[in-house]
């Protein structure tokens, strides 16, 4: 499992229950392996343990709770309810296969697993695809044309409103990172 980016890997801080979850550069090793494995499926869909290679240990909220802001560890499998993900994709490739995904706490499907500061936390998941949410009329609209009739789709040139919509993006970032150009976003 990887950042949306590919950048930085889940992997683990130890090898004992309650070791952190943490993202790291790709190592090469096996506790950066994991195992999905299907444990059922309910009205939302399917949802797994999701089983550290290394360990055998399963990816676990701290203290079996699904709170926004709480740390993922690795446990033995206990078969709490808060040990099982549903895992959801959120865009699709060029090809229309799926490429990123959410993954969410069978407890709470609002809490998402999300990294923070180098750990992976809870947190409300907040990563719907900016070309995907709205639709192929609200993509087009952050895109240029080629052609005065509006017909062909230039994907390679903002619009007036895509260049606001990603500026807008960077400044909430920024913000949420604490970043110090953050401040300056109103």
């Amino acid at each position: 499992m990887s950042t949306a980016d590919n950048s930085r890997h889940i992997n683990i801080s130890a090898f004992a229950d309650k070791s952190a979850c943490v993202t790291a550069a790709l190592q090469n090793n096996m506790n950066e392996n994991w195992r999905f494995d299907y444990t059922g499926t309910d009205g939302n869909g399917s949802f797994y343990r999701i089983v550290n290679a290394a360990t055998g240990r399963v990816l676990t909220p701290m203290n079996y709770t699904a709170d926004a802001g709480t740390e993922c560890v690795i446990f033995g499998n206990e078969n709490d309810k808060s040990q099982y993900w549903y895992v959801n994709p959120v865009d699709r490739d060029s090809c229309g296969n799926n490429l990123h995904y959410q993954i969410t706490n069978y407890t709470d499907k609002n809490a998402a697993l999300t990294e923070s500061n180098g750990r992976i936390t809870l947190s409300a998941y907040s990563g719907s695809n900016l070309y995907n949410a709205g639709g192929a009329n609200e993509t087009a609209k952050l895109h240029c044309y080629t052609d005065a009739a509006h017909t062909t789709l230039d994907n390679t040139h903002l619009s007036g409103a895509g260049a606001q919509k990603l500026a807008s993006m960077i400044a909430e970032q920024t913000k949420q990172l604490g970043l110090q150009i953050g401040e300056k976003a109103k």
